[in-house]
C-alpha cells in the first residue's frame, strides 16, 4: 500500500486508501498448541503448551529488554483472548497468496537455530 499511496501522492491523484480501514490478520487461526508445534518441529523435541496466568508468564520475561517484554506480554493477552484467531480480512486483497504465520515461524525458529549453532 505504500509504494500505491507514494505513486498516487507523486500524481496528484487522490489516495485511494485514504480514510480505509484494512483487518490484516493470517489466513489462518493461530494459538499456543500452535506455536508448540512450531517450535517442537524446529527443536526436533517435544514441547508442550501450557496456558499460565499474564502475571506468571511476566516473570518469566524477566531480563528481557522492556520492548521485548512488553510486545511478548501483548501477544500472550491477544492470545488469551482470542484475538489471534484469523475470521477473514483485507489481506488476501493485498497479497496474491498470503503466507501462513506458523510457516513464518518455523522457518525463523530454524533459521535462528542455524544461526546459533554457529
Amino acid at each position: 500500500m505504500a509504494a500505491e499511496t507514494q505513486a498516487d501522492l507523486a500524481a496528484g491523484v487522490p489516495a485511494r486508501h485514504a480514510g480505509r480501514t484494512y483487518e490484516l490478520e493470517g489466513v489462518a487461526p493461530v494459538g499456543g498448541p500452535d506455536l508448540a508445534a512450531a517450535l517442537a518441529g524446529a527443536l526436533g523435541r517435544p514441547v508442550t503448551y501450557r496456558p499460565v496466568p499474564l502475571a506468571a508468564a511476566r516473570e518469566g520475561l524477566a531480563g528481557l529488554e522492556p520492548y521485548q517484554a512488553g510486545h511478548s506480554m501483548s501477544i500472550y493477552a491477544n492470545m488469551g483472548a482470542g484475538l489471534l484467531e484469523a475470521r477473514g480480512g483485507d489481506l488476501g486483497a493485498f497479497l496474491a497468496a498470503p503466507r501462513p504465520v506458523l510457516d513464518v515461524v518455523a522457518d525463523t525458529l530454524k533459521a535462528a537455530l542455524a544461526s546459533a549453532a554457529g
